[in-house]
């Protein structure tokens, strides 16, 4: 009988870990008026427990836990409904880190951190009316300014060589009611796997900076803030051996979570399709890695009728890069086939077959706003409000096509149909 080889993607290992704490071109516009209860949270541990400073519109807790496979993302939730957006959608402060998830993807330039005040979910109900989207959000809101000095801190690793840090620092600026805020998130992440070819899986820096000014009489407060982000982040794909029955092992040549199924050179070839050159992009390099900028104002004010007055505007622009290496198949070859490693000597045994897409440094421009005005009334807390969003991007992908050997960091296979290189184009 003979064995059948299936591709499989899981992220696995024993972490222990350490922690320190201390304390295209288009456009849209949504009107919504609705029952609103505005909703903040508490961190603990890997989930977020849902408080709310008004009236709960469920008797029960609702939580946003990360994602079992990399923390950093909110976990995705499955519910049978189309959805224009990669996953869950992340709001900041009440607007789309993102306006598409592709290229440009949300976890580039947002993550769970001190630099959020709070982070919780919003009903599916409460995501329709305020964004049009169809599915479950979470809304987080930025650290602002505060009236005395406030500091917040965590420190990470493991036994992988995780290494993270997260700071904000905020407090008094002058007398007259401005403050500041600053931050910096950085991860490095090696996972549990050795890629071969560079040690971090995920390496993502964020930064903020904000300044706030609180108006008389505990009317509210406006907030001007500064975001940058870099990252790019790797994702490993793994072999196991399907059996009759439904049943898998794992193989001989292959520990999940501990080997790598990617290139081990990490490199692909390819034609751009903007100018038809041929060029070389490495998962670790520029071509791998999405920068943004992001501008924002928001805050509120309480009107003399009882009104609030709340309003957030953002301007985004990034460099948005995706590389990535698919695996599409597998079979078992002899030396008569024609597969040869780079050197020529011929080749026999497992073949995977995988599709290298590269969308390089496609810039994306989002502006975005959102305003409204909320009251409590008897039982009910009105809401009526706009949301406004603008998006341009000019969006390539290039792709090829190559085989290589199916073990722990694979090798790159020459076949006769193939270019020079090894890839089809």
């Amino acid at each position: 009988m003979k064995r059948k080889m299936h591709l499989f993607y899981k992220r696995t290992g024993l972490n222990a870990v350490v922690s320190l704490s201390v304390v295209i071109l288009c456009g849209s516009q949504m009107l919504f008026a609705r029952n609103n209860n505005i909703q903040r949270v508490k961190l603990a541990k890997d989930s977020i427990l849902i408080k709310s400073k008004e009236k709960i519109e469920s008797k029960s807790n609702r939580n946003v836990m990360l994602n079992a496979s990399d923390n950093t993302s909110p976990r995705d939730i499955n519910i049978g409904l189309p959805t224009t957006l990669g996953g869950i959608s992340i709001l900041e402060n009440d607007l789309p880190v993102v306006y598409y998830f592709w290229p440009d993807l949300p976890n580039r330039s947002w993550r769970q951190s001190v630099g959020l005040s709070s982070t919780g979910l919003l009903k599916m109900d409460q995501v329709a009316a305020t964004t049009g989207e169809l599915g479950y959000a979470v809304n987080s809101y930025s650290q602002t300014g505060t009236k005395k000095f406030k500091l917040k801190a965590n420190l990470s690793t493991d036994s992988y060589g995780l290494l993270q840090g997260d700071v904000n620092i905020s407090g008094p600026l002058t007398k007259n009611g401005w403050s500041y805020t600053a931050g910096a998130y950085l991860n490095f992440d090696p996972n549990t796997y050795d890629k071969g070819f560079t040690k971090y899986s995920d390496k993502t820096q964020i930064y903020r900076v904000g300044l706030t000014k609180f108006f008389k009489n505990n009317r509210g407060q406006i907030n001007f803030q500064y975001k940058y982000s870099n990252s790019y982040s790797i994702t490993n794909y793994a072999l196991f051996e399907y059996q009759e029955g439904g049943k898998v092992k794992e193989t001989d040549f292959f520990k999940i979570g501990k080997d790598s199924y990617l290139l081990n050179d990490g490199t692909a070839r390819f034609k751009d399709l903007k100018t038809g050159e041929f060029y070389t992009a490495k998962l670790n390099g520029t071509d791998a890695t999405t920068t943004t900028h992001n501008f924002s104002i928001f805050g509120n004010y309480l009107l003399n009728n009882g009104w609030n007055f709340k309003f957030s505007t953002k301007l985004h622009k990034a460099k948005a890069s995706i590389l990535s290496f698919i695996p599409t198949g597998i079979k078992t070859v002899d030396k008569d086939a024609g597969y040869t490693y780079m050197d020529g000597s011929p080749y026999s045994g497992y073949v995977g077959s995988a599709l290298a897409q590269n969308s390089p440094r496609n810039p994306v421009t989002d502006v975005s706003a959102r305003l409204s005005i909320n009251k409590q009334i008897g039982n009910h807390n009105l809401t009526f409000g706009t949301l406004e969003l603008y998006h341009k991007e000019l969006y390539t992908s290039n792709r090829s096509f190559f085989f290589q050997t199916a073990e722990d960091q694979p090798q790159h296979l020459l076949q006769a149909k193939a270019d020079k290189y090894g890839y089809y184009h």
